[in-house]
């Protein structure tokens, strides 16, 4: 599921700079730690055992930035 959110997160991000001009998202757009678990629930057809919480969205992101910071 890491890999997935690295996905969208990068998705989002290139977006905001690289697409076309009418698909361009604008730069301070951001999905909240919630949204992003429900489109990862829901992409990836999750067990309600197995779904993701905007707590762990927000732990996923805190550790991806840590190795960004870290290269």
């Amino acid at each position: 599921m890491a890999d997935h959110l690295r996905v969208i997160l990068k998705a989002i991000e290139d977006r905001k700079h690289y697409a076309a001009p009418e698909y361009l998202l604008p730069i301070d757009f951001r999905l909240s730690d919630s949204s992003i678990a429900t489109v990862i629930n829901c992409t990836l057809d999750l067990e309600m055992d197995n779904m993701l919480s905007a707590e762990n969205v927000k732990r996923s992101r805190q550790h991806i930035r840590e190795k960004q910071q870290m290269k």
